[in-house]
């Protein structure tokens, strides 16, 4: 699977408005701060700025002394709004439930300036469009937002929402409950998972909700802080979005060294992390170096398959779904192609 630079640097979160936020000048000699900041999940490709900007010294900089640590039993959303944590990675769609429950966050960046998630699932379970959710099992984590987002897309498509058995799989891989027969589709990043597809030798089809009628487009993931924070410490949350848009500026332009410091963290935390065979600028011969990626696999969008891959479908199944109706919609939207 070619990978064009343009659709790479959105996928380790190429974000226009993280640098509009920042403050202009230069960095003001300020008092020292400490801050924890709660990841959304485990380390991914969506956290790649963060971890830039503490590795290359941005907080630093600003004199902050910052933390990054992943979810435990508490979402980051809930951490933020009791004080546990200064800062959090969210998304939208939790923000908007949170605000609605009068919860005191604030969404005060985005990562990625389109939403890049989707419902993703094995070719041989033949889910090429919401209706076909039915029956299936869908491998939950739990959040209020996916029965209403599913819920959402069966009604477009004119589906059974009713249909769907939920199976609660928490933080378990992917691929393993696929592979055991535990879920036939689960909600997906495709910068993280749909890659990871690939490393794995995984075929999955992808419904992107950015390429569906039924659901807005909206910014994933965010930055959020809580109001409390803005208010006491404005000074705090200015320099350290001025810090993370730092980091995130550096993988748009080096995104291979930005990829690396991300992997170091991985090792560093304990984690196995392959490296994939294909370098973010574009082709890499480095598979034999690592034995335990596979290439050749294919992620298809919905029915029809990233540009680069063969045995394309004489018969796409992408389907764009609208009020009263699903219809045969346009072609998948490809960065770069």
């Amino acid at each position: 699977m070619e990978i064009s630079r343009r659709h790479a640097l959105a996928l380790i979160g190429a974000a226009a408005s993280l640098p509009a936020l920042a403050a202009c000048g230069e960095p003001e000699l300020t008092d020292a701060a400490t801050v924890t900041v709660m990841l959304d999940w485990v380390p991914n490709t969506n956290h790649t700025g963060l971890y830039v900007a503490r590795a290359n010294g941005y907080y630093t900089d600003e004199n902050l002394t910052v933390t990054l640590v992943e979810p435990g039993a508490g979402t980051a959303e809930n951490s933020v709004a009791s004080g546990a944590a200064d800062f959090g990675v969210s998304f939208q769609e939790n923000v908007t439930l949170a605000r609605i429950k009068n919860r005191p966050i604030v969404s005060v960046a985005a990562v990625i300036q389109h939403n890049t998630s989707g419902f993703a699932s094995p070719v041989d379970r033949a889910i090429r469009r919401p209706r076909d959710f039915a029956g299936k099992k869908y491998g939950a984590f739990g959040m209020d937002i996916e029965r209403q987002v599913l819920s959402a897309l069966m009604e477009c498509d004119q589906g059974d929402f009713s249909a769907i058995e939920f199976v609660d799989i928490g933080a378990t891989d992917s691929f393993v409950a696929w592979e055991r027969g535990d879920v036939d589709f689960i909600w997906i990043f495709e910068g993280w998972t749909g890659i990871e597809a690939g490393l794995r030798g995984v075929d999955l089809d992808f419904m992107r909700l950015n390429d569906l009628d039924c659901v807005p487009d909206y910014y994933t993931p965010v930055l959020i802080t809580g109001e409390q924070m803005i208010a006491e410490r404005p000074d705090v949350v200015r320099r350290w979005i001025r810090a993370t848009a730092r980091g995130y500026q550096f993988a748009i332009d080096q995104p291979d060294a930005a990829g690396m410091t991300a992997l170091m963290h991985a090792s560093a935390s304990g984690r196995t992390i392959c490296e994939p065979p294909l370098s973010f600028s574009g082709m890499s011969q480095r598979q034999e170096s690592f034995p335990n990626c596979s290439s050749g696999s294919t992620l298809r969008n919905a029915g029809r398959p990233y540009r680069g891959v063969r045995n394309r479908p004489t018969s796409p199944q992408f389907y764009s779904s609208r009020a009263g109706g699903c219809r045969r919609g346009r072609a998948p939207r490809i960065a770069g192609a």
